[in-house]
């Protein structure tokens, strides 16, 4: 409970598994959780994810899903490419692409996708990054959405 006035009561049960395939380090996890609503009816979801990164290459690749039982599903997709492009230390790089369905309302449409660069300085202690994304969004209503741009640029200092 998350109060004494909610009832509801929060399940959830997950795996994980991690390991190598000779220059291939993997990871994985999934989980399916259910809520408990003595006035509602209940809710159930199912998520998986895995990761797989080629050690010599740093080539890298993350899929991920997830769905409400009878409700909003999506899919996720990230490519990426890790490797010292310049003398300074690691350049990261990478795109992505994200499709949901029935989150905003029954029959919406939502799509993403994005292009990303990370430079590592770790003398500095400092990561800049940069990234550019697309949003999309349709549904079964009269209202059309207008398609946005995100650009975003920063830093990132550890100590």
């Amino acid at each position: 409970m998350l109060n004494s006035a909610d009832k509801r009561r929060f399940h959830d049960i997950a795996v994980r598994w991690n390991g190598d395939f000779g220059d291939v380090s993997v990871q994985t996890a999934a989980s399916y959780g259910w809520d408990h609503d003595p006035d509602a009816p209940n809710e159930r979801r199912v998520v998986a994810a895995a990761s797989l990164f080629h050690n010599p290459t740093g080539l890298n690749l993350s899929l991920g899903a997830s769905s409400r039982i009878d409700g909003p599903k999506q899919v996720y997709i990230r490519a990426g490419w890790r490797t010292d492009l310049f003398d300074v230390d690691t350049t990261s790089l990478s795109v992505d692409w994200f499709r949901g369905c029935d989150f905003v309302t029954d029959g919406s449409r939502t799509k993403s996708y994005g292009l990303y660069a990370v430079q590592s300085f770790d003398a500095l202690s400092l990561d800049v990054y940069t990234d550019w994304r697309r949003f999309i969004c349709s549904d079964r209503t009269p209202t059309r959405y207008q398609n946005a741009n995100g650009v975003l640029l920063g830093a990132r200092w550890f100590f």
